[in-house]
């Protein structure tokens, strides 16, 4: 996956450039945007820009560390979710398995994709 592209999709790149800016938007400048967006908004604290690139800081359960989850666009779960399937090892881990795997490098706000 193209680590630029994450800022194509608007409810990422809004989030994104404002981040550059260090300026978090007020609520009523995301109240009308999509759903993605405000969920991206109320996790501002957590998120973070390494090399113009958006993260999101992820507190692991029962672990004294974090872990950077690069933020995805929608155009780019299916490719994700392909690779994390059919990954070399040729096994098939199931939704939780999955999830957790999916989880530890990518962040976005429909998680539900990997049960399809």
């Amino acid at each position: 996956m193209e680590p630029r592209a994450v800022g194509e999709h608007p409810s990422i790149a809004i989030i994104l450039q404002e981040k550059k800016n260090e300026i978090r938007p007020s609520w009523q400048e995301i109240a009308s945007r999509e759903a993605s967006t405000k969920i991206y908004w109320s996790y501002w604290d957590s998120l973070e820009l390494r090399n113009d690139i958006l993260y999101k800081r992820w507190e692991v359960p029962n672990l004294k560390d974090s872990v950077a989850q690069l933020v995805v666009p929608k155009s780019r779960i299916q490719q994700i979710l392909k690779q994390a399937h059919d990954s070399p090892s040729r096994e098939h881990f199931g939704i939780n398995k999955t999830l957790e795997k999916i989880r530890k490098r990518f962040y976005w706000t429909i998680y539900k994709d990997i049960e399809n």
